[in-house]
């Protein structure tokens, strides 16, 4: 069982959509099993490729839903993962409703089920998605060392015409709005953070040779047992991403500076909804907000391009959450009122 399971990987495959993840993940999972088709004698050590797509298992959720549902899948995963060691779940009742359903789904989509005899062998989970964020890209990371899996990623560098191009050809695209501002928080993978060691970057027009290699090293990693250190405490030097950073190089404190920011869009439009709901309640026709809710959220992508120009390593709120979240709030506002000062709102005007 320990021998087997240091054998599996999880690879996160991720980029801009329309780079190409789906059909590179298509290309991997085609070619090994052709591996195992062409040589039944050495069948038992080719791994099971999984694709686990997260446009197809999260289709259009709502936004409060969508972080859930993130978790559920890799829960799924886990949960495939122990049975296929006859190991106990840590989930509770709820939790692994939900991540059996959603484990059933990506085995069917698989053409597998709990039974099937691929279950012997090593397994290879490619996780296509976007995940721009590099805090997405570690709670993978966490995974992988909780299930003493391997933990690799492939990025696809796509050119961001052609990907912008490819996108609106689906036929479910990304809204372009949600394109650009994917475009301009993508996290590129860094050595310098020991889970972004092993990456390897393939474009969207990559060539067959490049493809044999990543499949090579692959199958080279399924037949080298990966080892893990014993003690887990390894996982504190690594950089928690969105919440903590050592220094202020980080592109994490850019994703945590999003989230601040989001947070005060979300109390901008809250407090406008409140006044328009007031002068309802006092027999005045209800505002239009949608003049306030595009200064407000052209407020924030100017606060956040200010912040991302700005060198935050001489900055003490590199290192302190709230120092930055004061910092933010103070531009953001200050931003707020001159836009209204140049282009008045019904709200500002208290009319």
């Amino acid at each position: 069982m320990a021998d087997k399971r240091s054998k599996s990987l999880l690879i996160t495959v991720f980029g801009l959509p329309g780079a190409g993840k789906s059909f590179l993940c298509k290309a991997i999972q085609d070619a090994i099993l052709a591996k195992s088709s062409l040589s039944p004698t050495s069948a038992s050590t080719i791994p099971t490729v999984i694709t686990v797509s997260y446009d197809v298992l999260i289709p259009q959720v709502q936004p409060l839903l969508w972080k859930g549902q993130r978790r559920t899948v890799l829960n799924a995963l886990s949960l495939i993962y122990r049975k296929s060691t006859d190991e106990k779940t840590t989930l509770d009742d709820e939790s692994t409703e939900e991540a059996t359903k959603m484990a059933e789904t990506i085995l069917q989509l698989n053409g597998l089920s709990f039974h099937s005899t691929a279950f012997r062998r090593p397994f290879v989970f490619l996780l296509d998605d976007n995940f721009y964020y590099r805090s997405m890209r570690y709670e993978v990371y966490q995974l992988a060392v909780t299930l003493r899996m391997g933990f690799r990623l492939i990025f696809i560098d796509g050119d961001c015409d052609i990907c912008r191009e490819r996108n609106a050809r689906r036929s479910a695209p990304v809204p372009n709005e949600i394109f650009e501002r994917m475009t301009g928080l993508l996290e590129r993978p860094e050595t310098k953070y020991r889970y972004e060691e092993n990456s390897r970057d393939f474009k969207s027009n990559w060539q067959q040779e490049e493809l044999d290699d990543a499949i090579a090293c692959i199958l080279n990693d399924t037949q080298t047992p990966f080892v893990w250190s014993q003690d887990l405490e390894g996982m504190k030097d690594m950089e928690e991403v969105g919440l903590k950073w050592k220094d202020g190089t980080t592109k994490g404190v850019n994703h945590t500076a999003d989230l601040i920011l989001r947070g005060l869009v979300a109390e901008r439009l809250l407090a406008a909804a409140m006044i328009a709901d007031r002068k309802v309640a006092a027999g005045n026709k209800r505002d239009d907000v949608a003049n306030d809710v595009a200064t407000i959220i052209a407020c924030k992508r100017m606060v956040f391009l200010q912040f991302k120009k700005m060198d935050v390593t001489t900055l003490d709120m590199a290192m302190d959450r709230d120092h930055l979240k004061q910092w933010l709030s103070d531009a953001f506002e200050e931003t707020y009122q001159k836009a209204c000062s140049i282009f008045p709102t019904k709200e500002h005007l208290g009319t």
